[in-house]
């Protein structure tokens, strides 16, 4: 099963100039809770002029949080997926968070699972390892996505078998 259905690339912080010098036609931007809001926004926006971008704050964790973390949560979920139900072939999407290992992969993980349907997730979390072999995808995203899309834990056991046990509960650089 083909697992592009528009161009991807995934990266972190330190590579958005260069992911800027590509026709990007969206942008997933996910940052920190601590980051400065007016400041990332502003930056992002500057140097993709022409995107459309959908900014998302949470934190790298997974498990074991308490109420001064801000982890993702369902409504996280619903706008990053319902972003990428306008993702077409001729799309250019670029997804990033701090370090391009956690957040942004899973969120490529769930927007293409979501894109390819049911039984993609193993073939998806493959690809993901293609274009972005340090990547360590964030567990609990893919938990809140296998619920919502209904998938009955498909992802995180698709993400596990291809990347192995996560083994982190937070902060995974940031």
């Amino acid at each position: 099963m083909p697992c592009t259905v528009f161009n991807l690339t995934i990266c972190g912080v330190d590579e958005l100039y260069e992911l800027a010098t590509q026709p990007v036609t969206h942008l997933i931007s996910i940052w920190h809770q601590q980051a400065n809001r007016d400041d990332y926004t502003a930056g992002v926006s500057a140097l993709f002029p022409n995107a459309k971008i959908l900014f998302l704050a949470f934190d790298d964790i997974e498990e074991g949080y308490d109420e001064t973390d801000r982890p993702p949560n369902v409504d996280h979920i619903r706008d990053l997926l319902a972003f990428g139900k306008t993702f077409t072939d001729d799309s250019v999407v670029g997804i990033h968070c701090m370090a391009g290992i956690s957040r942004s992969t899973a969120t490529a993980i769930a927007i293409l699972t979501d894109h390819l349907g049911p039984g993609s997730e193993l073939d998806v979390a493959e690809h993901i390892k293609a274009i972005r072999p340090q990547a360590s995808p964030n567990r609990l995203i893919l938990r809140l996505v296998d619920e919502i899309l209904e998938r009955n834990n498909a992802l995180v056991s698709a993400t596990d078998a291809t990347f192995g046990a996560s083994g982190q509960t937070r902060n995974k650089g940031w």
